[in-house]
């Protein structure tokens, strides 16, 4: 997806999303203001942040830590931030000691595994590849 499509796609929810979209691609992280009092926990800022680590961060530890070291609803921020991450360079890159003590880990690994199977379905029932 290109730059432009993600700003269409943004525009169809929201025309103030592309803006958020621009700063995160064209910005450096600190102008996101992620420590900002007054809007922080701002779903378009945590918007930002996730995708400021899709076009900069260099791998998945470097994305995290630049992202909790911003500040403000971090662990908000962390939690959309480490998806895109694992999305992005793969499940491998995370740290083992990230994952192995998970709380109810069996439980949500049954959940991604409906949620796949699902999409699965989903996808055999449009004809897509």
């Amino acid at each position: 997806m290109t730059l432009d499509e993600l700003k269409d796609l943004g525009r169809m929810y929201d025309p103030m999303i592309e803006e958020w979209i621009e700063l995160a691609y064209y910005g450096h992280l600190s102008d996101l203001r992620l420590d900002d009092r007054q809007t922080m926990g701002y779903t378009l800022r945590t918007l930002a942040a996730g995708l400021w680590t899709y076009f900069h961060a260099k791998d998945f530890i470097n994305g995290l830590i630049s992202i909790v070291n911003e500040g403000g609803d971090a662990d908000t921020n962390a939690a959309v931030a480490c998806s895109v991450l694992g999305a992005k360079f793969g499940f491998s890159t995370i740290p083992e000691s990230y994952v192995s003590g998970l709380y109810k880990v069996d439980v949500y690994d049954c959940k991604i595994r409906q949620f796949i199977d699902c999409l699965l379905r989903m996808k055999d029932d449009v004809g897509m590849p």
